[in-house]
């Protein structure tokens, strides 16, 4: 089924490793392979926050999700994000029961060429950066792949902790006292919105660092004269109830 219909084949699983198909009274809708982590990942190695020793110590609490697959014939709504939620409930348990531990963090990548994201974000997986264009076998340091969005899952809240890191090392989400001059403040807080396309994501996350300058101006006001901006936002904001672009969803992240 890999091999032939996902976009980047069947590439042989590193490490320890868990199958599933996706089964239906229709039929099988697809798969998913997990395997071992990026030995390095720069973002995610960030908003993890540990050093090389601690990685090299930990990199096996982490699992990777190398292969996810709805087939191309398939159609039904959801389904992509409610598999994902079903496999974090099921691969903790079964990853334990083979290799007598349970990991603490999933990680994942979305080639943004081809996909948007959205059933990561409406499963609650967290965006942290981006890939460097280098597989896991790429000695030269060239970029001969696809650059790709990185997403992660944790699997325990307090994986920083039980790495003896501090619970608000790297790029997690800011603490009650953290003010808004912290780097990346905006995205740490409303990048894991779920508003069902990239740009509005984008665009929420704009909104909030500008608006933080200018708390107490309408955006009007904060844009500067910026109409192109202006119109932007109230696109942002003027959504029909059903969408994902909602007070609820804006704030989900936060």
């Amino acid at each position: 089924m890999m091999i032939c219909e996902h976009p980047q084949g069947a590439a042989p699983l590193m490490g320890r490793q868990l199958r599933y198909l996706i089964g239906s009274e229709y039929g099988w809708l697809g798969g998913l392979g997990f395997a071992a982590a990026a030995l390095n990942l720069e973002d995610r190695d960030k908003w993890i926050g540990w050093d090389r020793e601690q990685r090299r110590e930990y990199l096996q609490m982490v699992v990777g999700m190398s292969r996810f697959l709805i087939r191309p014939s398939v159609q039904c709504k959801n389904l992509a994000s409610k598999a994902l939620s079903m496999s974090m409930e099921l691969m903790p348990d079964d990853f334990e029961r083979q290799y007598n531990y349970r990991p603490w963090l999933v990680e994942s990548f979305v080639d943004t060429s081809r996909y948007s994201g959205t059933c990561y974000r409406a499963a609650n997986w967290i965006p942290v950066g981006k890939t460097k264009g280098r597989g896991r076998q790429e000695r030269f340091q060239k970029a001969s792949l696809s650059i790709k969005e990185i997403y992660v899952y944790p699997l325990d809240n307090d994986f920083r902790k039980r790495m003896g890191l501090d619970s608000d090392a790297g790029l997690g989400a800011l603490g009650p006292t953290d003010g808004l001059d912290a780097d990346n403040w905006a995205e740490n807080e409303f990048g894991g919105a779920s508003l069902g396309d990239d740009r509005l994501n984008k665009r929420l996350v704009s909104v909030a660092a500008a608006k933080a300058d200018n708390p107490g101006r309408a955006f009007s006001g904060v844009a500067a004269g910026n109409w192109p901006a202006v119109k932007a936002y109230y696109r942002m904001i003027d959504q029909p109830d059903d969408s994902h672009s909602t007070f609820a969803g804006e704030y989900q992240g936060h």
